[in-house]
């Protein structure tokens, strides 16, 4: 009976291991495409506290608030605004004639409306964050 047994034990096991049915993978591939910024007549920057406006292959100080298309103006403070919307522009960023922004490395910033969403997250993560050091202080937590 061990036997029978033991020879049913190893017939199971061979017959597991002869999986006869194949393994199939797909591979896939994900191409990026990026928008890189080349300057043309019109686009505004905001650089070193001023704002630019290149003119003639040349970046040129703006005399006054630079409008866009699309009803995009850029105000000499680095603010830029799009109907009641209000982004301000880092210090080498470009907003170009059709209100598309780009980076100081020239990569395009696809969430730039946006921005004034991140800049409420950011000012809640410091507003939580002193909350957090204060009740360090008072629970006597503090490390400092």
């Amino acid at each position: 009976m061990k036997n029978l047994l033991a020879i049913a034990l190893i017939s199971a096991s061979l017959v597991a291991c002869d999986n006869a049915e194949t393994n199939e993978t797909t591979d896939t591939t994900t191409t990026t495409t990026t928008t890189t910024y080349t300057p043309s007549d019109g686009d505004a920057s905001y650089r070193n506290g001023t704002l630019m406006v290149y003119r003639g292959n040349t970046w040129v100080e703006a005399d006054d608030d630079v409008r866009m298309d699309n009803n995009v103006v850029v105000y000499r403070n680095g603010e830029v605004k799009r109907n009641d919307e209000v982004v301000e522009l880092r210090d080498g960023e470009v907003v170009n004639r059709s209100g598309q922004f780009f980076d100081n490395t020239g990569r395009a910033i696809e969430d730039a409306w946006d921005a004034t969403k991140r800049g409420v997250k950011k000012a809640g993560e410091a507003v939580e964050n002193a909350a957090q050091k204060v009740g360090d202080k008072v629970d006597g937590n503090d490390n400092n």
